[in-house]
C-alpha cells in the first residue's frame, strides 16, 4: 500500500538546506568501486561524502581535479568484462552509473528513500538535478511498490536499485 508520507516534501523542501541540519539527508558509508584511473573522480569525491545528499560539497568532502563534487558521486559502470568501468553486480548493460554505500534503514520511510541524478560536466550535455518522475512498481527479485509517493526515484534499503534517468521504470534486486 503506498502512503503519502513526508518523503516527497524532504526532497523538495530541504533541497539548499545544511547537511549537516537536513533531517532528509541520509548518513552514508560509501565503499570503494575500484583503484585504477577509472573511477579516479568517484574516489576522490566519496572522500569525506558522509550524507545522501543534494547540497553539494560537505565540509571535509573531496575534489576531483580541482573541481567539488555536487553531492554523492556515482561511477560510470558497464557490464563487460574487458571493460575498464567492470562492476560485477552491474548485469544491466553499458553505461549504469553506480555508487556503494551503507546505510541505516532505520532511518529511511519504511525502508524506503529518496534520490535523484544529478549531471555535471563531461557526464552529459545537460548539467542540473533529473526531472520529476513518476516511478510505478518495480521490476526484480526485490521490486515492488514504494511505501511512500514521490516525485523522486524510491530505493529500497538493502537491495540493488536500478534507475533511469528521467524515466520512472525500475529494478530493484536483492544482493547475490
Amino acid at each position: 500500500m503506498v502512503t503519502n508520507r513526508p518523503i516527497l516534501h524532504c526532497v523538495i523542501e530541504c533541497f539548499g538546506s545544511d547537511v549537516s541540519s537536513d533531517p532528509c539527508s541520509l548518513a552514508i558509508t560509501s565503499h570503494d568501486l575500484g583503484s585504477t584511473s577509472h573511477y579516479a573522480s568517484y574516489n576522490d569525491w566519496r572522500r569525506g561524502d558522509r550524507y545522501l545528499d543534494w547540497h553539494g560539497a560537505e565540509a571535509g568532502q573531496g575534489y576531483h581535479a580541482g573541481l567539488p563534487p555536487y553531492g554523492s558521486p556515482a561511477a560510470w559502470t558497464s557490464s563487460d568484462p574487458a571493460s575498464p568501468g567492470y562492476q560485477p553486480l552491474n548485469k544491466y548493460g553499458e553505461a549504469y552509473w553506480m555508487m556503494d554505500f551503507d546505510l541505516d534503514c532505520s532511518e529511511t520511510a519504511d525502508g524506503w528513500f529518496a534520490l535523484k541524478g544529478w549531471l555535471s560536466g563531461d557526464a552529459g550535455q545537460y548539467t542540473g538535478m533529473e526531472m520529476d518522475v513518476t516511478q510505478g512498481v518495480c521490476a526484480g527479485t526485490g521490486g515492488g511498490e514504494a511505501s511512500s509517493l514521490s516525485t523522486s526515484h524510491m530505493a529500497k534499503c538493502g537491495y540493488i536499485n536500478v534507475f533511469h534517468y528521467d524515466r520512472g521504470d525500475c529494478t530493484i534486486d536483492v544482493f547475490p
